[in-house]
């Protein structure tokens, strides 16, 4: 009998301590690429792909490019877009448009190196 009391003290005390509270989480909303930003000071990444293109076609005119270099480039943000459609169709998280920003910056600082080597 003794053991039994025991055995229900030892249940009774130690059932509560282990209930956890779920974690508060925020709820998860669906994100798009096209709606509001609340970080305005970052331009959209179609933008510094234009650039970007506008910079091949003008080292292309000017000479300062191959016709081997610009279809390279050329292609370098046609696989960004691509990505940014691919990663846009479901919501574009964080990091996902930070990776978007980084191979932009590359592949901007990249035509700038090629620009410059001729």
């Amino acid at each position: 009998m003794r053991c039994l009391v025991l055995a229900c003290l030892f249940v009774a005390t130690t059932a509560p301590a282990q209930f956890r509270a779920p974690p508060r989480t925020t709820p998860n909303l669906p994100r798009s690429p096209i709606a509001f930003d609340p970080a305005p000071a970052r331009p959209p990444i179609g933008r510094d792909l234009g650039d970007v293109r506008d910079r091949i076609e003008d080292g292309r005119d000017n000479g300062q490019l191959s016709r081997r270099d610009a279809r390279r480039l050329r292609r370098g943000t046609d696989r960004i877009a691509a990505s940014a459609d691919r990663y846009g169709s479901d919501g574009l998280s964080t990091a996902e448009a930070r990776e978007l920003e980084a191979r932009a910056s590359l592949l901007r600082d990249q035509v700038g190196l090629a620009r410059g080597k001729r």
